[in-house]
């Protein structure tokens, strides 16, 4: 991680606050909570967080049934 003590401590530093950060996105894209904003924001929203549209509530309709 690094060729001395220092160098090491600010590399595995940083690794922490990367995956901290991670951590919170993840976090905030599973929340129920709902975002508010303008449709072109939410679309950016959406799909930054890996879904183009936003999902459907409810159950999953079962296969062939309209």
């Amino acid at each position: 991680m690094g060729a001395d003590v220092t160098q090491r401590q600010q590399t595995y530093r940083q690794y922490l606050l990367d995956a901290r950060g991670r951590a919170l996105e993840e976090a905030l894209f599973r929340s129920p909570a709902k975002a508010l904003g303008s449709g072109e924001f939410l679309a950016n929203l959406y799909r930054s967080g890996g879904r183009a549209t936003a999902r459907r509530v409810g159950r999953p309709r079962a296969p062939g049934s309209v």
